[in-house]
């Protein structure tokens, strides 16, 4: 059978027509937004698969009607969130933080932390719909869906390489002029209410987070700054310490897991530089044989993790969790520096 027979491409409201009973696959472009369109395969595709197209290339990764139904509807609520009044810098700005706050990286879908990556993982995260349902991301997936959202409230924005690594970021056009960010490289500094980093110039204007509701007085860096100056140093659980006291600012329990090892690696960077003081991932399998992240921070023969139910930082037996290492019953993922040499580690 033709591949195009089972494949149309929706770029406008005319292209409906070459749907017919071959049809398996919707691919609808994501450069510009038709409400109506959309409308249409709510009512008319539940047997569908759909994928995202930009520039006229699928990425044949495709999500079922419901998946796709749910992303669009979550995309709405977003949309009728912001504010009429709002300028459309605050719009782009309410757009990156309400985003930020409600999508992690997902660890098992980087190159250098994986052998080998599971094909479901990536597959479920990396269109627009799957990132908003799952609430994960991969780079390029959340770049369009970052397009796709603020070309819906008519903020022109691209995508464009970062850097030589094949990074990719978005270029947002205002008042004749543009701006870079990079809402993935942002994700960590959100979730804990810091000051992003990569929002153009605009990164630590309090009077545009304050305005979309980011912030109510100061950043959680000028309050974790305040008191962790005040701190004696030269405690033996001076990391127990860090990590209790931070976690009073931040919401642990709501920030991704990858995000919270780059917090804590800012934080103890900037305020126990001379301390080894390591981040390290682990993994168990859950009950559906998928792995369960989380991360372990260790300093002098003692090591730290969340506890999720306490809703707080605990000590972990270090003895308990080489045993279980040993005994794959917890794995590490690739490129990690752990406190025991990696060799006695999986021997």
């Amino acid at each position: 059978m033709n591949n195009t027979e089972t494949i149309v491409e929706i770029n406008s409201k005319e292209d409906v027509l070459k749907v017919n009973d071959k049809t398996k696959y919707i691919a609808i472009s994501i450069n510009s937004s038709d409400n109506d369109l959309v409308n249409y395969f709510f009512e008319n595709g539940k047997s569908y698969l759909y994928t995202d197209m930009l520039d006229g290339k699928s990425s044949y990764i495709y999500a079922n009607y419901d998946m796709f139904r749910m992303g669009e509807e979550v995309i709405d609520d977003i949309i009728s969130g912001i504010d009429p009044s709002f300028t459309a810098l605050e719009k782009v700005r309410y757009i990156y933080i309400f985003l930020g706050t409600r999508i992690c990286s997902d660890i098992n879908t980087i190159a250098e932390k994986n052998t080998s990556i599971c094909f479901n993982d990536f597959a479920l995260i990396n269109n627009i719909w799957g990132v908003i349902v799952k609430k994960r991301a991969t780079n390029i997936s959340l770049v369009k869906l970052f397009m796709y959202i603020c070309r819906k409230v008519n903020i022109k924005c691209d995508i464009v390489c970062g850097n030589m690594h094949g990074k990719y970021v978005n270029k947002i056009y205002l008042d004749n002029s543009y701006f870079l960010v990079d809402l993935y490289s942002d994700l960590y500094n959100i979730q804990s209410m810091f000051k992003t980093k990569y929002f153009g110039e605009y990164n630590d204007d309090k009077l545009l987070d304050k305005r979309i509701g980011y912030i109510k007085e100061e950043y959680n860096n000028t309050y974790i700054d305040k008191v962790l100056k005040k701190i004696d140093y030269t405690k033996e659980d001076i990391v127990y310490v860090v990590l209790t006291l931070t976690s009073k600012f931040l919401l642990v329990n709501k920030i991704g897991v990858w995000e919270l090892g780059k917090i804590y690696t800012d934080i103890f960077r900037k305020y126990c530089p001379n301390y080894d003081i390591k981040i390290n991932n682990f993994y168990v399998y859950d009950n559906s044989s998928e792995k369960e992240h989380f991360i372990v921070i260790s300093y002098n023969n003692k090591a730290y993790g969340f506890n999720y139910r306490k809703k707080r930082f605990v000590e972990v037996n270090r003895t308990v969790l080489l045993e279980n290492i040993k005994k794959s019953r917890i794995g590490i993922y690739e490129n990690e520096n752990f406190f025991v040499d990696e060799k006695e580690v999986i021997a």
